[in-house]
Order: structure tokens, then C-alpha cells, then sequence
């Protein structure tokens, strides 16, 4: 497994999609020549890789290839994406014959503030070799944690248009910057609570959505806990 930072070719042109974080789990298999068809193949690679845009979708994709493909093989990937909640998303079966086959697979699911946790992403591979009449097919997955951070603000400042925060002493959380101000439209209330989205790349660092920054809500009854959903 391996942490990748990619400008992403779409699979149909040289489009490229921006960049994006991904987790790549990638089985490669380099065949001079195969037993079981009795042909030299190229290089097989599949992997699934999962990543989240801006406003917090997290996607999932699958990808079987072959750099070499001369005898033919159709190449074939579904992808399905699973949430906690048991939500679910699956796109393919797209398959390949080309030379430089290349079946390429990808689906989503959008934000749910309600369902928090572990999501998981598998994608299936497939290769038909015409000679035999066989298809082999195997799976490769990856997951992330989808979360959300609640941090506690207390006023320091105010003028006729704004109110000034600083965040609670030892508010340790993974999405939470240091200030914040908010406009001021009758009175500034003593302490603030900030939300923001997370998604988890695994040993790496939390990636905070940043469409998720500005959610607010004031407190009258005292500092706010912080904590990690």
C-alpha cells in the first residue's frame, strides 16, 4: 500500500481531473508468459484507490490494466463504495480490449453528516483470454475514517462589526485553526462551537473539508467541548 499525490488522467482522454490525495492499493503482476493461457501477456496492474473533494464526497475507483495486452484479454473493473450506515454505491462492469487495456471504474456517495466512521472500498478485476474461454477474476480494497470535529471558541474581542475568538485552551481536535471571527449582527455571545468534516488518509494526515469550515453555532451556557467524532 502506498500514499500517492497524482494529478489524475480521466480514462477516456488526457483530461486530467486535479489534484487529488489517494490511497493506492496495488497488486502488480509482471507475466512473461502465462501457464494457464500459454501467452506472453504484458504487465497486469488493478488497484482500488478512494479520495474526497471539497465539499466532502468521498469516491471510490478500480482500475485493471495491461500495457502490453497482444493476445486480446478483455480487462474488466467494478468498483463499490460502502458507508457505516450501509449505504452503497457500485459503477462498472467496463471492460477493455485494446492493447493498452485499460477498465476503469468510479462511483461515490455524498456527504452525510450522520454517517461518521469506517468506509470501506472494493473494487473487482476481471481478464477474459478468448483462446481459453476462461476469465479469472480477484478483488483489492482500501478504506478511510470519515469524521467531524467539534472545537470550542471563547470571545476575546469585538468592534461594531465583528466578534473575535481563540480556541479553548488543550482543544485538541483534527480539523479546528487557532481564530476565528464572526460578524457581528447584535451582540457577540461569549463562546462559539465550529464543526467542521474530516476524511482520514491512513498514517498520512487529515484531509478538513474545506467547504465545512464556517458551520457555527453560539453558546450561551459556556465553553464548548472539544472532540473528534
Amino acid at each position: 500500500m502506498s500514499v500517492r499525490y497524482l494529478s489524475k488522467a480521466g480514462p477516456g482522454g488526457n483530461g486530467i481531473n486535479g489534484p487529488r490525495v489517494f490511497i493506492l492499493l496495488i497488486f502488480l503482476i509482471s507475466v512473461m508468459s502465462s501457464p494457464t493461457f500459454g501467452q506472453q501477456m504484458g504487465q497486469l496492474t488493478a488497484y482500488t484507490d478512494s479520495w474526497a473533494d471539497d465539499d466532502g464526497t468521498i469516491y471510490s475507483s478500480g482500475v485493471t490494466a495491461d500495457s502490453s495486452n497482444s493476445y486480446g484479454h478483455t480487462y474488466g473493473t467494478r468498483t463499490t463504495l460502502t458507508s457505516p450506515a450501509g449505504r452503497t454505491s457500485s459503477a462498472g462492469f467496463n471492460s477493455d480490449n485494446s492493447y493498452n487495456a485499460y477498465a476503469y471504474a468510479e462511483t461515490s456517495l455524498p456527504w452525510d453528516w450522520n454517517d461518521l466512521g469506517d468506509y470501506s472500498e472494493q473494487s473487482q478485476h476481471s481478464y477474459y483470454c478468448p483462446i481459453s474461454g476462461r476469465t479469472i477474476s480477484f478483488n483489492t480494497s482500501t478504506s478511510r475514517k470519515v469524521g467531524v470535529s467539534q472545537a470550542g471558541y471563547y470571545l476575546t474581542s469585538f468592534s461594531y462589526y465583528w466578534c473575535n475568538y481563540d480556541i479553548n485552551p488543550n482543544c485538541h481536535v483534527r480539523c479546528g485553526p487557532p481564530n476565528i471571527s464572526v460578524i457581528n449582527y447584535t451582540s457577540c455571545p461569549g463562546w462559539q462551537a465550529r464543526y467542521q468534516g474530516w476524511v482520514e488518509v491512513p498514517g498520512v494526515y487529515t484531509f478538513c473539508i474545506p467547504s465545512h469550515g464556517n458551520m457555527l453555532v453560539p453558546s450561551f451556557n459556556g465553553a464548548v467541548e472539544c472532540i473528534d467524532y
